[in-house]
């Protein structure tokens, strides 16, 4: 297994399962969101809000819409400038723990391979200097390859999404978020010209 990773941020995750498997591989504080419960927890969201402008803050959920409605909603309360939002890849499967399949049969933070969860660390930039080549991928990127302000931009950007590994749900902000964590503008313009010369 490779070094553990570093950052001085403070990384959130959703229970103390995935908190133990981020363990394996990043060296970092990590707290907990328990759940929901952070939405009735205001002492947390004060103390994520001033670690957030202090160190930054990771936050890490699982890939299904739960873990989509609490890094919304922590990004709403701390400033999204202040976080980076680590997307982990959707992989059907059920931890061993657990006696019955998630709600959407993916695995969470905490059944994924260590390998698979360090990657994608790395792509959002925990462990290397931050920051890529090439400009940011903006709204009208999106426009222009159909993921925004078309008539059936949200089904393409479903499946865009279900292709890049993210959140098959996400709304177009939240998608302009996510693409600038795993790819640059090249990257992105060059995924939809070889699915081009697929078809």
């Amino acid at each position: 297994m490779p070094d553990k990773l570093y950052t001085k941020a403070l990384i959130l995750c959703e229970g103390k399962y995935d908190k133990q498997r981020l363990q394996t591989v990043v060296e970092a504080p990590i707290l907990t969101t328990d759940g929901f419960r952070i939405f009735s927890n205001p002492q947390l969201r004060r103390y994520l809000t001033a670690a957030a402008e202090e160190r930054g803050l990771v936050v890490v959920t699982d890939s299904d819409r739960a873990g989509q409605r609490i890094r919304a909603y922590v990004a709403s309360v701390v400033g999204k400038e202040h976080v980076t939002q680590v997307y982990v890849p959707r992989i059907q499967g059920r931890e061993s723990r657990k006696k019955q399949d998630s709600a959407e049969g993916i695995l969470g933070v905490e059944g994924l391979d260590g390998e698979v969860l360090r990657a994608a660390l790395l792509r959002a930039g925990i462990g290397e200097k931050q920051g890529t080549s090439g400009r940011m991928i903006s709204k009208q990127d999106l426009y222009e390859v159909g993921l925004n302000g078309r008539e059936n931009s949200a089904a393409l950007r479903k499946s865009f999404c279900q292709q890049a590994g993210l959140p098959p749900y996400l709304t177009a902000n939240a998608l302009l978020d996510a693409v600038n964590v795993i790819m640059t503008s090249e990257e992105f313009y060059s995924f939809f010209a070889k699915k081009q010369d697929r078809t």
